[in-house]
């Protein structure tokens, strides 16, 4: 077994996640695996160019219960990572991953090294992707790693994901986000977002239903249909808001970069 790996800290700009917690529910009968429902379904990341290479894919799967409403951390990097909900009470994680080169036998070895460290201890559930020490060797031309999770709609989540795009949709739990160069995609989220975004990539939230602070370098930000309080605080990203909530507030602050409210 895996040592635990921390989570990764949201940047200290960024306020500090409360303690997740909830009452957790009636656990309902587990249905097989071949049997279970198809997630909310998330747009699809950009691929990695692999043109000119030869490439080998690799799939892992593991799923866990979930009695009561999971509280997962991930430290993600090189590839998407998307999170979906079901109504099933466990925590289903899936990963691809590709690696091409001029070797296929290259390419193979370096895909098998890739992992995905999972860990559970009660309610909270821990993924951390890692790498082989040379993944910087010349003779891998392209690899990445996309990483899935199906979970309960009660769970809260705290990640970071470092070159890649991150796309969460419909979780009931907080949410603290740290995204380093990559889009951002935020659907119907039922809790509290703390999100910090770098990079110059798209980043939309709709349906923040509690709102949440966000802390953004570079990104071009839409926001809509948010409840409560918003509150943006952006550096060199144009900021759009759209249709509010009757309830809601909004606080923004933007350094070299335009504001429109709709």
């Amino acid at each position: 077994t895996p040592a635990a790996v921390p989570p990764a800290d949201i940047p200290a700009e960024t306020p500090a996640p409360e303690e997740l917690s909830a009452a957790a529910p009636a656990p309902a009968p587990v249905a097989p695996l071949e049997s279970l429902p198809s997630p909310e379904e998330t747009p699809a990341p950009a691929a990695v160019d692999f043109t000119g290479l030869l490439t080998f894919t690799r799939t892992w799967e593991q799923q866990f219960p979930a009695a009561e409403p999971p509280r997962i951390d991930v430290s993600h990097k090189h590839g998407p990572l998307l999170v979906r909900v079901w109504d099933q009470p466990l925590v289903r994680a899936t990963a691809t991953m590709t690696v091409g080169a001029l070797d296929q036998a290259v390419a193979q070895q370096f895909a098998d090294a890739i992992i995905v460290q999972a860990e559970q201890e009660g309610p909270r559930l821990l993924f951390v992707s890692t790498y082989p020490s040379g993944d910087g060797t010349p003779a891998i031309g392209a690899y990445t790693m996309e990483l899935s999770l199906d979970v309960p709609r009660a769970s809260s989540l705290s990640v970071r994901n470092e070159f890649g795009d991150t796309n969460v949709v419909g979780i009931n739990g907080q949410l603290t986000l740290n995204s380093v160069f990559g889009a951002v995609e935020l659907r119907n989220i039922g809790g509290v977002a703390r999100v910090f975004a770098k990079g110059e990539f798209p980043f939309v939230a709709r349906g923040l239903l509690q709102g949440g602070t966000f802390v953004l370098r570079g990104s071009a930000a839409v926001f809509s249909e948010y409840s409560d309080a918003l509150v943006v605080r952006s550096t060199s990203g144009a900021v759009e808001v759209r249709n509010p909530g009757a309830a809601s507030e909004l606080d923004v602050t933007a350094d070299f970069c335009p504001v429109h409210v709709y």
